[in-house]
């Protein structure tokens, strides 16, 4: 006959085939322990990927608005037209009508090329509302050969930006015939435009968004070919005829 096994010989064999057959809670603890940093550590990463992809998406959006604002502008008020006074009481050539603060400017000019619009129209383009929050508004109305501007608050307006803050208007230029400068004639950049009936050269207009300063747009102002003293055509569409 074979001899019985001891007692603790048989324990100790059954903690052996226990250990085998699965985990102990210690190590089931440690499992998911790093079972749950892997975990918040892939979320973590998710989330700032979430977060980066959106700071992208909102910068190419407001690129995309600078450059078409800018564009626009470029085109809107780089054409200034001038005009003759239909008043008789009022000799003379073509007159620029054009004024400018230091947050607002009003022009006559061609309207950029859009579907069933075009031709001469009042122009004007300033800050309103409320500060902070105010928005960036082009006014327009069409010109009817009268000398002054429009009742702006009965325009049709469009929103270029929301939430500036810091719009200011600045203008630079020399008079046409640069042999005689007045004496009292501005030098260098002028907030707003001093000067009545008159063109500056250059227009610089800077504004800001919550998400920072807006690059300064110059602006050329060039009259137009039909507002040139040898000109004596007029404007159907945004062409001399």
């Amino acid at each position: 006959m074979s001899t019985p096994l001891p007692p603790s010989v048989i324990a100790s064999a059954a903690r052996q085939s226990i250990r085998q057959l699965g985990f102990t809670l210690i190590e089931v603890l440690v499992v998911m322990s790093l079972l749950s940093m892997v975990m918040l550590a892939m979320i973590s990463a998710l989330r700032s990927m979430a977060q980066t992809e959106s700071r992208v998406d909102e910068r190419l959006q407001r690129n995309d608005q600078m450059r078409v604002v800018n564009n626009f502008l470029r085109q809107a008020l780089g054409r200034v037209e001038a005009v003759k006074s239909t008043d008789p009481n009022t000799p003379g050539g073509p007159r620029i009508q054009f004024a400018a603060d230091a947050n607002s400017v009003n022009w006559l000019g061609i309207m950029p090329a859009r579907h069933g619009v075009g031709g001469r129209y009042f122009f004007r383009l300033s800050s309103e509302g409320p500060e902070p929050g105010s928005a960036l508004v082009l006014r327009y109305a069409p010109w009817a050969m009268q000398t002054a501007f429009p009742d702006w608050t009965q325009s049709e307006s469009h929103v270029l930006a929301k939430d500036i803050s810091e719009f200011k208007v600045e203008a630079e230029g020399l008079p046409r015939a640069i042999q005689s400068i007045p004496s009292d004639w501005p030098r260098g950049w002028q907030v707003g435009w001093p000067v009545k009936d008159a063109l500056p050269q250059r227009l610089r207009l800077t504004w800001a968004d919550p998400k920072g300063a807006w690059p300064p747009l110059v602006i050329v102002l060039t009259p137009t070919l039909q507002s040139q003293p040898s000109s004596g055509g007029f404007v159907i569409g945004g062409s001399a005829r």
